[in-house]
This record gives C-alpha cells, structure tokens and sequence, in this order.
C-alpha cells in the first residue's frame, strides 16, 4: 500500500466530501442524466481510491469491498444505466414514485458514500505495528462451540420441522429468528476458531482443509445446504461469507481477478436460487432446480443484482415522504440499540411510542406510504435520512466508515480476537448494508463476544477447579 501523511489523507477526504456536498445543493429538482453520470464519476473514482488504499496484503475480500461494490448497485445503477431506458425495468418501479426526485436522492447517496470513504480514510494510519496475540486456548473454546451448534441445530430441526427438511420454500418462517441468530454466531465464531488453528498453513489451502476441524465444515455445509433448498439465501450469505474471509484472512488472500471471478460466480447461483424458489399457481412449495432452469431469464448483467438495485426505489420515495411529513429524529433507530437483548425494544417503544418496533422502521413506513402489497424493505442511506435528514447521513456514514477501519486494522495488525471476530461479523453484513439498516450488525456482534467471553471464563473456571482437586 502507498503511503500517504495521515494530514493528506484526512484533507482528501473532506475536500472529497465536500465536493459531494456541493453537488447534492446545486442538484436539480428534475432528473438528468449528465448530472447523474457526473454523480457516478465521482463515486467511482473515490470509492476505487479507498478500496486501494484500505485493503491489507492485497486481499480484496473486505469490508470496503464489498460494501462499496452493493451500494453501487443499491444507489447509482438505476439513475444511470437502467432509468435511460426504461423506467419499469424491473417491476418494483411499476409502483407510482417521483421520477423528478432522482437526481437530487443520487447525489445524497454520494454525500453519504463520500462522508463513508472520509471516515476509512480519516481512521488510515502510516505505519501499522503488530500488537501481542490476546491469550485463548482456541482449541478447548472450539470444542465448546462444538457442543453448543450441535444442540442449537437440533434445534433449528425441531422447530422448521419435516418442510425445512424437505426444502419448501419459507418453512424458515417456523423457526424463532432468534434461534437462527444465535447459531449463526455460534457458527461463525467456530469458523473463526477452526481456521485460526491453522493459520500457521498459510498459502496452503489444500492442506488446510484437510487439517481443519470436519465438524465445523459439515454443520455449515449442511446448514447452508437447508437454508439454500428452503430458500432462504439471507443466513446462507452471511456465514459463507465469514467462512471465505476467514479463509482469506488467516491461509491465503484473494487477489483481484480471482476475487471478480468469485463474485460474478456467486451472484449468478444467488440469482438462480432466487428463480429457483419462484411461486407460480401450478408450481408446488418445494425450491428446486427445474424451476431455476424454467423461470431464470437475464436480459442484462444488471439482473444478476436485481435484489440490490430494486432497493434503490426507497431512497427516491424516502426522500419524497421527509419532503411531505419531515424526518422522524430518529425514532427508527433508538430502539435498534436495544436489539442484543430480547423483548427490551418492544417493551421500549411501547412505553416511549406506544407502537410496535416494525412499525417505526423505514421499510414498513416506505411499504406503507407506497400501499404495496408486499414488503419493499429500506435504503440504508434514506433510513439515516428520515431518521435526522441531511445531517445524520454524514455523520453517521463517517462512523460507519471510521468504526470498521479501526476493525479491519486491529483484526489484522493488534492480533486481538475480540477485533477479529467483530470485524468479520461486519463483513457479513457488508452486502446487505446499503438495502438495510446501519445497526444491523449490532445484535451478532455483541452476542458473539459474549459467547466468547462466557466460554473463555467457563474454561478458566473449569481450569482453577480441577487444579484445586488435584491440590487436595
């Protein structure tokens, strides 16, 4: 990696940053097509800038990454690639929404992408020093989360029952969303563990996999085979990512063309489990691969992100809701703070909103004001701007942006578990996050430090009593 003076990186970034503002004022109140494509340019070149200058030992499997890469799909495909040709390209954009509004929302974006790259670039230092690895005993701790998946996935059988066996679409539904979070963590933490013993195999992914803990790769392989037939890709996504940068992190990077080649790959078998688990009146409830050979039809590159880019709509009905009704002071995301502990956000917005906490989020106020009939979820970048408008969305993408960079870097350099398993729960949701909510990895990631606490100090327990035995 280059080095830049800290001073000239932090004064980048603002001018940067500024330069976005500026745009986003002077944006017209009508759609353009130039003034997008300029908007686009400039998100290109500073998002390309930042991935070059945050990415360690040349893997390109990270956070910056792959967040980056989704918002450009999320925010800037549409106005400027699809929209031109045709406004209902995919059928979510039937549904009526100011078309005027475009250009104005797509410089937000940029503001909130600029204020994002200006926090990385505000936490980059010049010089990285490697800190003393914090001391756990990952094999007793591995064999502990062992003991606990295995239970939890007996679980997951028990409650999604003979349908989640059998592959019918939506039999997930039957199992408590709380349940599959705590497995999820419970299974990316041991993930973490099985290819952090064997990191010293670096470069050897062949004879890593052969060393690596077989209990852990069959529980996610058979996990993510149920949820894959259920269709249910969400959880599958999340794990399999943390599996691939624990893979990158600790055996083998993964250079540019291959990382391309990885996610063109994994974008194309998503879009066909998506055609796969299509419902049709003759078809039955099962995902299967006849349907995804039968129903699968791309007319452009852009289909294989449709999930990502139909979400770019609810950033142009937000930001015509803030202009008729004002933002909410963030009423959306108060509660979200409470999210690691169970029932504690419903008995919250009882008590301050008398409301149900779904029916403070963006998603289900932008379902509502555009009377779907289905569930047309959020825009990260329009849930901070109706939660406390222009402001907000600077301020918070800068932490969004600041806060991981500290993560990558102390994963990689402070050799501190606690940093390591936070940031790789980050990038699980590094996809998701510009179509969903900035506190959505709030809930896993405290959970799964607890989890390790608890079973470090389990096994500390267990070590002082035994040793007190064999005393007496």
């Amino acid at each position: 990696m280059k080095v830049f003076s800290t001073n000239s990186l932090h004064l980048s970034g603002l001018l940067l940053l500024l330069v976005s503002i500026t745009f986003y004022l002077l944006a017209p109140k009508v759609y353009s097509y130039t003034y997008c494509s300029v908007l686009f340019l400039i998100y290109l070149f500073s998002s390309a800038w930042v991935i070059k200058l945050s990415t360690i030992n040349k893997n390109f499997l990270n956070f910056h990454v792959l967040f980056l890469i989704s918002f450009f799909f999320v925010n800037f495909v549409y106005p400027v690639f699809l929209y031109p040709i045709s406004v209902v390209y995919f059928p979510v954009y039937r549904l009526k929404f100011n078309q005027d509004i475009i250009t104005k929302a797509t410089a937000l974006a940029l503001v909130g992408s600029s204020a994002f790259n200006f926090g990385v670039l505000f936490q980059i230092r010049k010089k990285e020093t490697y800190g003393k690895l914090l001391n756990f005993n990952a094999h007793t701790i591995l064999l502990f989360l062992n003991a606990i998946l295995i239970f939890l996935f007996m679980g997951l059988i028990a409650f999604g029952g003979s349908s989640f066996i059998q592959g019918h679409f939506k039999s997930t539904a039957n199992i408590p969303p709380s349940l599959t979070i705590l497995f999820q963590v419970t299974l990316s933490l041991a993930i973490i563990c099985a290819f952090y013993l064997i990191k010293d195999q670096k470069n050897k992914i062949s004879v890593a996999i052969i060393k690596i803990n077989k209990l852990v790769i069959f529980i996610y392989l058979l996990f993510s085979l149920l949820y894959i037939f259920a269709g249910d890709r969400g959880p599958f996504i999340q794990v399999t990512i943390i599996f691939l940068v624990a893979l990158t992190m600790f055996i083998k990077p993964i250079k540019l063309k291959s990382f391309i080649i990885l996610a063109l790959s994994g974008m194309l078998v998503l879009t066909f489990i998506g055609y796969a688990r299509t419902q049709h009146s003759n078809d039955d409830s099962v995902v299967s691969f006849r349907k995804g050979i039968k129903y699968m039809n791309l007319n452009s590159f852009f289909d294989i992100a449709m999930d990502l880019i139909v979400t770019n709509r609810n950033l142009y009905t937000g930001y015509e809701y803030v202009d008729k009704y004002g933002i909410n002071y963030g009423k959306g995301l108060s509660f979200q703070i409470f999210a690691p502990f169970p029932v504690l956000p419903s008995v919250y917005t009882e008590l301050v909103f008398n409301s149900k906490p779904d029916d403070l989020t963006s998603g289900r106020i932008l379902t509502n004001y555009s009377k779907a009939n289905y569930g047309l979820g959020t825009n990260l970048i329009i849930d901070l701007y109706m939660g406390f408008g222009v402001f907000g969305v600077i301020f918070f993408m800068f932490l969004l942006g600041y806060v991981v960079t500290i993560f990558q870097r102390k994963a990689h350099f402070s050799n501190n578990f606690n940093y390591i398993i936070a940031y790789m729960i980050m990038v699980s949701f590094a996809i998701y996050m510009p179509r969903s909510y900035i506190t959505d990895p709030f809930r896993p990631i405290v959970w799964a430090l607890l989890i390790f606490s608890v079973i470090k100090g389990l096994r500390l327990r267990l070590i002082q009593m035994f040793a007190k035995d064999i005393e007496n």
